[in-house]
C-alpha cells in the first residue's frame, strides 16, 4: 500500500484528483494512522477505467 502522494506522483494526476476520487467512492483506500493509502492493483484499475 502507498501514501496518496506517491500514487499521484506515479500516475501524473493532479494534487486534487485522487482526494475527489477518494470521496466520491471511485478508489478504494485505507487509513492508516492519518495517512490515506491506496493499494498498487487499486490504482491500476481505477486509472485503466480513465483512459
Amino acid at each position: 500500500m502507498m501514501p496518496i502522494a506517491e500514487a499521484q506522483a506515479l500516475t501524473g494526476l493532479s494534487r486534487e484528483f485522487l482526494p475527489e476520487a477518494i470521496t466520491a467512492g471511485q478508489l478504494k483506500t485505507k487509513v492508516i494512522g492519518n495517512i490515506w493509502r491506496v493499494k498498487r492493483i487499486d490504482l491500476q484499475q481505477y486509472v485503466g477505467k480513465l483512459f
